[in-house]
């Protein structure tokens, strides 16, 4: 048997009533022509924003009322005095020079003066304050550490200034291993120096470059390599050499000039450290101890009881 065409039957209704509203002008028909052209686009186009920093080089700031002032650290004039003597390990020091330095948060002044004869100074009509004070003679004397102290307004401060020899040719030395051990190879390395004081009051070494070094001393020390030898070019010369028995062995640096250093302070030299032997068993442990003696072996061994 035939299904009903459901489908069709709703298509033709519906053609029906599309035709029937468009009779009576319900819906506008279809009619055949051209189709009218769209409208022109909008004429305006939105802009583009652009962000520039502003320019403020034509901007002038007005000023404001006030001064500008300037600190100057000042030693005097005031109703204090520093005086003293400055001796050096000679006695008392002809034309050295005192500098005595006023300390301040905002920076510092100095008053100079050279020594008389009998080594005797006066800084006066100065401020009061904290002071830091030097003294030297170039090239061969000064006071490396300077004397610090307060300075009340109307104090006469009296100061003894101890300055210490620091000139001609000084020896420096470094032994590695320290102490040295004997038998075994050690290396010695000197600096040949030419120490001054300068027109500042500091004191300046140099190296001495090609002086002629030889080493001397005890004959328990072997030299293995070139002796004597010359300084480079920063007054630096080196050796290997070995220490052959226990104890303090003197070694000097002589120069080709005659003078002779001797090393101070140098470590004596040692045994090399003993083995250390150990031996365990079920109850005992025995070990050696390091001494200053020659090395030995000790072996201790125990054994227990067996129950």
């Amino acid at each position: 048997m035939r299904r009903p065409d459901h489908l069709g039957e709703r298509a033709r209704r519906r053609v029906l009533w599309l035709a029937g509203a468009a009779s009576l002008g319900l819906i506008p028909a279809c009619v055949s022509g051209t189709v009218a052209p769209l409208p022109p686009p909008p004429t305006t186009i939105p802009g583009v924003t652009a962000t520039t920093a502003a320019d403020f080089t034509g901007v002038s700031i007005g000023g404001v009322s006030g001064q500008t002032t300037t600190t100057t650290v000042a030693v005097g004039p005031g109703n204090a005095t520093i005086s003293g003597t400055v001796n050096g390990p000679q006695g008392p020091v002809a034309g050295a020079t005192v500098d005595a330095q006023r300390v301040t948060d905002a920076g510092t002044a100095d008053a100079t003066v050279t020594t008389a004869a009998n080594g005797g100074f006066t800084i006066g009509g100065i401020l009061g304050g904290r002071y830091r004070v030097r003294a030297w003679r170039a090239p061969d004397m000064a006071l490396t550490n300077p004397v610090v102290f307060f300075l009340s307004d109307n104090e006469n401060h009296q100061l003894q200034l101890q300055m210490q020899q620091y000139t001609g040719t000084q020896v420096q030395y470094a032994l590695a291993p320290s102490p040295p051990v004997v038998d075994q190879p050690a290396n010695l390395e000197v600096q040949v120096t030419q120490t001054a004081v300068g027109n500042d009051g500091v004191v300046r070494s140099q190296g001495t470059p090609n002086v002629g070094v030889t080493l001397t001393g005890s004959s328990n020390w072997t030299v293995q390599t070139p002796n004597p030898v010359t300084t480079d070019s920063n007054g630096q010369a080196g050796w290997q050499l070995v220490c052959t028995s226990v104890g303090s062995q003197p070694i000097s640096v002589q120069l080709d000039t005659g003078a002779v250093y001797p090393l101070q302070g140098m470590a004596p030299c040692v045994y090399p450290p003993p083995a250390t032997t150990t031996t365990t068993s079920p109850f005992t442990t025995s070990t050696t101890s390091p001494g200053s003696s020659p090395p030995t072996s000790t072996t201790t061994t125990t054994r227990g009881k067996r129950g």
